[in-house]
């Protein structure tokens, strides 16, 4: 599967770099990526960068760190999850939905091709915490079950099949205008004739079903 890697281009180079040793290092499913950069919390950071610009990661859940005193090496070792040893078939089966969902494409528009994205997942999928599975496109596309972290994935999962530069937005949000509480959220920023948009798949498809879908916040 392609990444759009939007990530990586709004980096500095030595965080470009860092990025590529980790993206490359967890998708070959190494034990341990050596690094050369003492700053953890950058790691830490680029780390976050890289699963989100990578929906298919699904089967890492962290990073651990071995440093040396006396080197600017880091051993990064990826904390994998169960699904590490069924991958052949979870694979399989993730692709098996993205190739279904885009053999039904019959348009150039991106705008329609996004709201076939968007309308798909509501469609088929509940907002329910599962557990981590919730957080990952294994909850979104197999089990039908995710929070917004898992189901924006999908929805980049998708984007990224069709060629469409899509990224993954953290941070606060409310659900209505006169509530003030914010709660932590993920959503989707798409880039269409150079001007970005945001998606948010979980809101509308928390506020419609699958009879009635939303999209009050699409394309806003």
């Amino acid at each position: 599967m392609i990444s759009t890697q939007s990530n990586r281009s709004a980096l500095h180079r030595k965080g470009q770099n860092l990025y590529s040793a980790l993206a490359k290092g967890m998708l070959s499913r190494k034990s341990t990526i050596k690094v050369i950069e003492k700053d953890l919390s950058l790691i830490g950071t680029i780390f976050e960068l890289v699963k989100h610009d990578y929906p298919q990661l699904y089967f890492v859940d962290s990073i651990q760190y071995q440093t040396y005193s006396d080197s600017s090496v880091v051993t990064v070792k990826p904390v994998y999850n169960a699904h590490i040893n069924n991958l052949p078939s979870l694979d399989q089966q993730i692709n098996a939905i993205g190739q279904r969902i885009i053999s039904k494409i019959n348009t150039s528009d991106a705008w329609s091709i996004l709201l076939y994205f968007h309308d798909s997942i509501c469609k088929t999928v509940t907002y329910d915490d599962i557990g981590s599975d919730a957080h990952t496109i294994v909850g979104s596309l197999l089990q039908k079950r995710a929070v917004c972290d898992g189901i924006s994935k999908a929805f980049k999962y998708f984007c990224d099949l069709a060629g469409i530069e899509c990224r993954i937005v953290t941070g606060k949000a409310k659900r209505t205008y006169d509530s003030f509480i914010f709660e932590n959220h993920a959503w989707n920023k798409v880039l269409i004739q150079g001007k970005w948009y945001n998606v948010d798949v979980t809101f509308d498809l928390t506020i419609g079903d699958s009879d009635n879908i939303r999209h009050d916040y699409f394309m806003v």
